[in-house]
């Protein structure tokens, strides 16, 4: 199962949805700020990071 992460962006707006690794880390090495919320699926693939969406499909 995968978990989700989501983060404010310095403009107020939130991230792209990312998909969390097993270190806890966002699968696109991306480092999130403060904020940050915990979306659950389903979620539309237009708010998925793309970086992660290739990172988990070579994973699998």
């Amino acid at each position: 199962m995968s978990r989700y992460l989501t983060w404010r962006l310095p403009d107020r707006h939130f991230s792209k949805v990312h998909v969390l690794g097993e270190a806890g880390t966002p699968l696109c090495g991306r480092v999130p700020s403060r904020e940050r919320g915990r979306p659950l699926p389903p979620i539309p693939e237009s708010e998925l990071c793309p970086d992660c969406q290739n990172a988990l499909g070579e994973t699998q």
